[in-house]
């Protein structure tokens, strides 16, 4: 059963990381990471979902009809490169609990 991830715990915090760090080495990046997008697991395990515009990294952009009324990260805009920068972005923000 999955349930909105609210405060991660630290195995979770790690697995993130590590998702993460996976993701970008074989040379993709997400896009939306936000908190909405990351699920807890019984297990103490997580589940990321919403890989609409996940991607190549350095090919994939936000689309066009970007919800600016979300606090992106910095360049973050309609049409722009999904970077490495934004995915990490959203892990800090999920990881140090300040969403």
């Amino acid at each position: 059963k999955l349930k909105y991830l609210e405060i991660p715990s630290e195995p979770q915090k790690k697995r993130l990381s590590k998702f993460l760090s996976d993701l970008h080495s074989a040379g993709y990046v997400h896009g939306d990471l936000r908190l909405t997008n990351v699920f807890s697991k019984e297990d103490d395990n997580i589940a990321i979902l919403d890989f609409d515009w996940a991607g190549e990294s350095g090919v994939v952009k936000y689309p066009l009809t970007l919800n600016l009324e979300i606090t992106w990260p910095k360049d973050a805009v309609p049409g722009k490169l999904i970077t490495k920068e934004h995915d990490q972005y959203w892990i800090d923000m999920i990881t140090s609990s300040n969403c």
